[in-house]
């Protein structure tokens, strides 16, 4: 994000949560009773989108050594820009797209401009659709920040909460014991893999009580026993390539993959543990390797 994004950033969940309650700050709802305000506060316009209706100059009130972001929040709007907005987006409209991606991933921000666009009559431009990109991208952090206060709050913030707490039924201990305690699978997808050096590539980092930094994987990388093109058989000293092995005759995922393939992408899938209700416990990103 943003280095001037990444500076506003606690004082943006402030307000948003002011706002989420429903509550107005004491000295702004004396100041609506007087009809008067302070005269070191200031007021800004810009352009505001909502669902329901697209205004091309709307005044908000600024209080003194405040941000414009943090203001516009107050009053249920965030803007794309850090320092000097001109448009500005409700945050009901970002909550409606942020649950419709929760329901139907490909929804794009490119098609939820383009309804947003048709309501309001007017042209689709690819501006927009990087404003509301921007405007959502921020959205997500500041509720990703109010997660993890709850989430220390309630001393859920551990690094091992989510494999030791996150299935309600498989962690709920019961007298007598039942066995197995605990049932889990893993799995890879091969499909999201990334050529190394080729594109462009966002460095910044994805925080999530799942995922499993690269950093803690490597630590771990050369505790692999068996190498791609060896399998165990009656005897438990590992076997040589050219020794057939049913396994990787009947499953795809099984088979040996070469080396210098592997080493052409920086990263060739994801993998992940879930429990037997199907609630994901951990995900690691496969980097330089495959199904180890």
């Amino acid at each position: 994000m943003h280095g001037t994004w990444s500076q506003q950033i606690v004082d943006l969940v402030d307000a948003y949560l002011i706002w989420k309650n429903g509550a107005m700050p004491p000295d702004e709802a004396s100041s609506m009773l007087h009809s008067e305000s302070n005269d070191d506060d200031s007021h800004f316009q810009v352009m505001t989108v909502t669902l329901s209706k697209l205004s091309s100059s709307c005044s908000f009130h600024q209080r003194m050594n405040e941000g414009a972001n943090t203001s516009l929040i107050r009053h249920g709007f965030l803007s794309c820009s850090p320092l000097q907005p001109t448009v500005a987006i409700s945050l009901n409209c970002l909550e409606v797209h942020h649950q419709i991606r929760h329901h139907k991933v490909s929804f794009s921000v490119q098609a939820m401009t383009k309804v947003i666009c048709a309501l309001h009559n007017c042209t689709y431009f690819q501006t927009f659709r990087d404003q509301f990109a921007i405007a959502f991208d921020v959205y997500l952090r500041i509720l990703s920040h109010v997660q993890s206060c709850v989430d220390h709050a309630l001393g859920c913030d551990t690094a091992d909460w989510c494999m030791l707490n996150s299935c309600p039924v498989c962690h709920f201990k019961v007298c007598p014991l039942v066995y197995p305690a605990h049932l889990a699978s893993i799995d890879g997808n091969n499909s999201l893999k990334h050529i190394d050096g080729s594109g462009h590539a966002d460095e910044h980092i994805f925080e999530s009580s799942y995922l499993i930094p690269p950093e803690e994987v490597e630590k771990i990388k050369d505790d692999v026993w068996l190498q791609p093109g060896t399998h165990i058989g009656p005897d438990p000293t590992p076997t040589t390539a050219s020794d057939e092995s049913k396994c990787t005759e009947n499953w795809k995922t099984a088979n040996t993959v070469s080396e210098n393939t592997v080493k052409v992408f920086d990263q060739t899938g994801i993998f992940i543990s879930a429990c037997r209700h199907g609630i994901l416990q951990t995900l690691v990103e496969m980097r330089k390797s495959g199904e180890l």
